[in-house]
């Protein structure tokens, strides 16, 4: 305690010195004969004078604990994650604040909800040009596209945007641009995840006026938070109760699968299970839903075919919800 009190009266010291050389300073400048051109070298001094001392004070600050204890307050709200891949820093919350996580997402930042999936949609749509917005999901490591027509600039594309998933299940996505001014945004790998929550704002001043769409596009400003790289869930809970029976989902898929079908159909399995297991990637549906995935063979048109002589697919299958039975996916060749 005596080393605090005596370090805070060192710099109210230093703090009157400065103030009375400056006033000194002033008197000798209005006591010179008019006119007075001060060169930019005395300026210069003048600046460098004042910096020593600031500097001094700074330099005693620092080794006070005082210091120490502003350091350790302000480190104490900062998000519990780790420097994300790709080299991007973490971002530290509000020092000030205890975060509500639900589902590894903070409910409210800086006084403003963290929206996510469709609030986060309907949002957009209604937000005031450059209104600030907090959208909040989890990160994967997404799919490679093909963008043959990826001009520079046109932050708008759709192959720059950034898909967040509701869950660490993965599952629905929507989507953030960067923008005009893109910021360091982090990578994950494949088979992980992380939670982040970006600032976000619509309405943005560049977006062309014959594109319809832009305006109601999330452009990335910051990010407001970030928590851990974690593995995608791989563990998942046990079937919820009143499940379709095997019949019953064959019965359902084979409905589904003879309308996209000419010919026959032969039965290969039905398999019932959480996504993440028993479908197959790249889809939005979560990994821990439980579905059924029904698979057959026969003779499918390929896509965007509906004539008899380019029948070359002989592969369907069909993803059921376990419950409700509502087709999920119909991917042919499977």
């Amino acid at each position: 305690m005596t080393d605090l009190l005596d370090d805070r009266h060192v710099l109210d010291n230093l703090r009157e010195v400065f103030r009375a050389d400056v006033q000194r300073a002033e008197q000798d400048l209005l006591e010179q004969p008019s006119p007075v051109r001060v060169s930019s070298a005395g300026r210069h001094i003048g600046v460098l004078v004042v910096g020593l001392v600031v500097v001094g004070a700074l330099a005693i600050a620092l080794r006070s604990p005082l210091f120490s204890s502003l350091s350790s307050i302000g480190g104490a709200g900062s998000s519990s994650g780790t420097e994300p891949s790709g080299g991007s820093p973490t971002a530290p919350a509000s020092p000030t604040q205890t975060l509500a996580l639900i589902g590894g997402l903070p409910t409210n930042l800086n006084g403003l909800p963290v929206l996510r999936g469709d609030d986060a949609l309907t949002a957009f749509r209604s937000a005031n040009p450059g209104q600030e917005l907090q959208v909040g999901g989890w990160l994967s490591a997404g799919q490679v596209l093909s963008c043959p027509v990826l001009r520079p600039g046109e932050w708008w594309n759709p192959c720059l945007a950034i898909g967040l998933h509701e869950t660490s299940a993965n599952g629905p996505l929507i989507f953030v641009y960067p923008g005009p001014s893109p910021i360091p945004t982090p990578k994950v790998e494949a088979g992980f995840t992380q939670p982040i929550v970006f600032s976000v704002h619509t309405g943005d001043a560049s977006c062309p006026t014959d594109n319809l769409d832009c305006h109601v596009l999330p452009v990335i400003d910051s990010v407001a938070w970030i928590g851990a790289v974690v593995p995608v869930p791989t563990n998942f809970g046990p079937a919820p109760s009143g499940g379709l029976t095997r019949a019953d989902a064959v019965d359902t898929a084979r409905a589904s699968a003879k309308a996209n079908s000419s010919g026959p159909l032969t039965l290969v399995s039905a398999q019932a299970g959480p996504y993440g297991i028993v479908g197959p990637s790249g889809s939005d549906v979560r990994a821990d839903r439980w579905v059924w995935a029904v698979f057959f063979t026969g003779q499918f048109p390929a896509p965007d075919c509906a004539d008899s002589a380019c029948l070359s697919q002989s592969t369907f299958l069909v993803v059921l919800d376990y419950q409700s039975g509502d087709v999920l996916i119909e991917e042919s060749p499977a």
